[in-house]
């Protein structure tokens, strides 16, 4: 395999764990989003 051929595989793997790591946070942020609204809409409720 040329030197070429492994930085592309290695650059589409580093590629791969980026967008995943994005996709993750992403997710996270609206979960925390998501599960905050619940709690002040609960706390509205009571009131």
């Amino acid at each position: 395999m040329s030197l070429a051929q492994e930085n592309e595989k290695e650059f589409s793997k580093s590629m791969n764990s980026y967008k995943l790591g994005c996709i993750w946070q992403f997710a996270n942020f609206h979960v925390i989003l998501i599960s905050s609204n619940l709690c002040n809409s609960s706390h509205a409720l009571r009131f």
